[in-house]
């Protein structure tokens, strides 16, 4: 099933790029809570992301789990930061990541863009 084919793929390239993620002030190193709570939930937008069109209604269940989950401040911060780095995945298109939560109605409490500091949140 090339839909099957192309979850591994985006599986395995975002782990890479957790892996490779440099550390630093500007971009905080994505983890384990990307990966288990976070990638899940946003896997059924991968065809909005890359193509475009219309978000499935399993990716925006999946966007309001995301709501749901940044239930704190620092939980905010976090899904801020692993959505953030999305945007350095090769496939996705920026301005298709940036207006996700818009298409789904979904307010998230922040923008999804490189240029967003999630260390402000509140």
């Amino acid at each position: 099933m090339a839909s099957t084919a192309l979850l591994k793929l985006i599986c395995v390239v975002l782990l890479c790029m957790i892996v490779a993620a440099p550390q630093g002030e500007a971009r905080v190193p994505v983890d384990l809570f990307c990966v288990a709570d976070v990638a899940p939930k946003i896997f059924p937008c991968s065809a909005y992301l890359i193509f475009g069109g219309k978000p499935s209604s399993d990716c925006c269940l999946g966007v309001k789990q995301l709501k749901d989950l940044a239930d704190s401040r620092d939980k905010r911060r976090h899904v801020c930061r692993c959505l953030k780095e999305s945007n350095d995945f090769p496939l996705f298109k920026n301005t298709f990541v940036a207006k996700l939560p818009e298409l789904c109605r979904v307010n998230l409490g922040f923008q999804i863009s490189k240029n967003t500091n999630c260390g402000t949140l509140k």
